[in-house]
């Protein structure tokens, strides 16, 4: 036992311990029976994602709940390794709530230790190591993705960062396989977290890549290096290619439109650097956009340091993650709209201020500089615990929600509580084919909506059904309460017949004569998502197999 004590007590086990106390108050209100209110609805997409799997539906596509019950094809075009992770907590019996929790807190948690990792091995100290995780989750910007909007994927990403970062230095620096196939799972796994994230990623590895190349003069790794990312997007493809190719068939126009120009999400330079409000509005007048007072000023005292006592130990590459994270903060103002104007796949990013992770994520490894540079051991240990309890003092009560539900998933899951969650952000992803959005539930069967008949629903799965139908004209349209997408088919009297859209909300119809009908509509993969689905397989045999003989070799 005592021995066991002294190993924790070591320098080695005793900041990481006393980093992950530290941390504690950003999760501390969460250990509550309960959930706090949020802008996203990530535990009723865990719901339908786990009814995805039960009902074997692999990879998981389809969504049958949502827009008021008229489904959609939400897991096709919006990440789901998130859900996946949720799982693991479900087969352990936690409630869908504390499953939605446990990610959250891990969020916060496993991001501080990735943070820790990737600054120790930058500024070779630990105590720079903890100041830069210190910085990195107690940025205001970290509470409002988790405790206002509640976005659980991108909060996600935040552990990502670091640990993809940390095993492209680890490959560059080693020239080992190993650091290059985790850097290569790591970067799929936030590809299938959240494609947006990867993509304002792309704004610090690019130039950090290319900083690392000539440093280490280590340009005959560049092929490797891009052979993992296609190998990465080999991983992906099953979702990437649906992703990329099936967006002409959703209304892809409403989430970069109206309320979701990026126009009207440009940050403020009061917002960023100087104002303290806090709220919980869904609009950047109404939420807090700020970097954080201790996260912009402590970096740009480095700079006299560096000027004047002709600091040139690590201080171009605390001027690399200096430089990246202010032109970041320069993406979020409207001072950049040429940019924003001028390459369009930023249109997607939506709102501008989502850069602010990645100036969080830059000066926080800036600021792990400034306790690098400092006299000895004792100076350095007494700076950062000063400065860190400042942080922690001056942004601790960003870390609360607005409202708290004494809610059970049976309390979520039922009533006004759960009509607003089925027909939240419906417009995200709903198909062209109708113009409308649905504003009620949708109908329990089909309607004969032309011509003379009757139809019923006879059974209903996650994503299938089967219906009867009797036309008593000539010719009848039936309209079935399914929105309709590519993949839909159906089977009637036993053969595949078409079905088209119809309708203000573009749903399945089927035109039958005169006659009695068994019909059966189910969702099917269409040839690109087969085609996507073949790569990643092929993708993950091949990197076994590339495994399987990389560990022969090495023994």
């Amino acid at each position: 036992m005592n021995s066991f004590l002294k190993n924790i007590f070591k320098k080695k086990f005793f900041i990481p311990l006393l980093l992950l106390l530290s941390l504690t108050p950003t999760v501390f209100r969460m250990l509550r029976h309960g959930i706090f209110s949020t802008q996203d609805f990530h535990i009723f997409r865990l719901m339908e994602f786990e009814k995805c799997l039960v009902n074997l539906q692999i990879p998981c596509r389809w969504s049958p709940d949502v827009a008021h019950g008229y489904g959609q094809p939400l897991f096709n075009f919006y990440g789901q390794l998130v859900y996946l992770a949720g799982e693991v907590f479900r087969l352990f019996g936690f409630s869908l709530i504390n499953s939605t929790k446990i990610l959250f807190i891990l969020s916060f948690l496993l991001s501080g230790l990735s943070m820790y990792l990737l600054a120790k091995s930058i500024w070779k100290n630990n105590w720079s190591a903890f100041f830069s995780s210190i910085l990195y989750v107690y940025a205001p910007y970290r509470a409002l993705d988790v405790y206002v909007r509640g976005a659980l994927p991108e909060a996600f990403s935040f552990v990502l960062f670091p640990v993809i970062t940390l095993f492209f230095n680890k490959t560059i620096e080693t020239k080992s396989k190993k650091y290059l196939l985790f850097f290569t799972f790591f970067f799929t796994v936030l590809l299938l977290s959240h494609n947006l994230s990867a993509f304002i990623f792309l704004f610090f590895l690019i130039p950090w890549a290319i900083y690392m190349f000539i440093k280490h003069k280590a340009h005959k790794l560049i092929p490797m290096f891009i052979l993992a990312v296609i190998i990465a997007v080999g991983l992906s493809s099953y979702y990437l290619l649906p992703l990329l190719f099936e967006s002409q068939y959703i209304s892809l126009q409403r989430t970069i439109t109206g309320y979701y120009s990026f126009f009207n999400h440009f940050a403020s330079i009061d917002q960023l650097f100087i104002s303290r409000f806090w709220g919980y509005g869904g609009s950047p007048d109404f939420i807090s956009l700020s970097i954080g007072h201790v996260q912009w000023i402590l970096p740009l005292l480095c700079v006299p340091f560096i000027l004047f006592k002709k600091l040139r130990k690590n201080y171009l590459v605390f001027i690399v993650f200096l430089l990246i994270g202010w032109f970041s903060v320069y993406l979020t103002h409207n001072k950049s709209t040429l940019i924003w104007n001028n390459f369009s796949p930023l249109r997607y990013v939506q709102f501008p201020w989502r850069f602010i992770g990645l100036v969080v994520f830059c000066f926080s490894l800036a600021g792990g500089y400034l306790v690098s540079i400092l006299g000895n051991n004792k100076i350095k240990t007494t700076t950062t615990i000063i400065l860190s309890i400042l942080i922690i003092v001056l942004n601790v009560g960003f870390f609360r929600e607005d409202l708290w539900f004494d809610y059970s998933d049976k309390d979520l899951f039922s009533g006004a509580s759960l009509e607003q969650q089925i027909s939240s952000s419906q417009g995200d992803y709903w198909p062209k084919y109708g113009p409308d959005l649905p504003t009620k539930p949708a109908p329990e069967g089909p309607t004969v909506v032309m011509g003379v008949g009757t139809a019923e629903l006879i059974d209903k799965k996650f994503s299938s059904s089967v219906y009867s139908a009797k036309i008593a004209s000539n010719l009848g349209i039936v309209q079935f309460p399914i929105v309709y997408f590519p993949g839909w088919q159906a089977i009637v009297n036993g053969k595949p017949t078409t079905i088209h859209p119809s309708g203000n909300y573009g749903v399945i119809s089927l035109k039958l004569t005169h006659g009695q009908y068994d019909i059966k509509l189910k969702y099917t993969d269409t040839p690109i998502r087969l085609i996507g689905n073949a790569i990643s397989l092929l993708t993950i045999i091949g990197l076994l197999l590339f495994w399987k003989y990389y560990s022969k070799t090495k023994r």
